[in-house]
């Protein structure tokens, strides 16, 4: 969607592309965000949409990313630990 900043952040692994899409919404709100597996070959598809399990509005999941084989890292610099904001976490995936 318009705004989402997608590709603000991307990672390349041999065939697989990690992109990250800090602002957007769904499915856990404005600016939750969100990161995009992609796969290659002669073809580029897409493969997976990660979101965090815990993610809420405005943690701007995506900001950073990171793949290597078969593990993408996910950066979420807004992230709120016990009602401290912007404390931020990493996420870990098998992609």
């Amino acid at each position: 969607d318009n705004g989402d900043l997608f590709g603000h952040a991307v990672a390349l692994s041999g065939e697989t592309v990690l992109a990250g899409a800090r602002s957007d919404e769904d499915p856990n709100g404005d600016g939750a965000g969100s990161a995009y597996v992609f796969a290659g070959g002669e073809q580029w598809s897409q493969r997976a949409k990660l979101v965090a399990g815990d993610g809420e509005s405005s943690d701007r999941f995506g900001q950073a990313v990171a793949v290597g084989g078969a593990t993408a890292l996910v950066g979420a610099d807004s992230v709120s630990d016990g009602g401290e904001g912007g404390v931020g976490a990493t996420y870990v995936f098998s992609v």
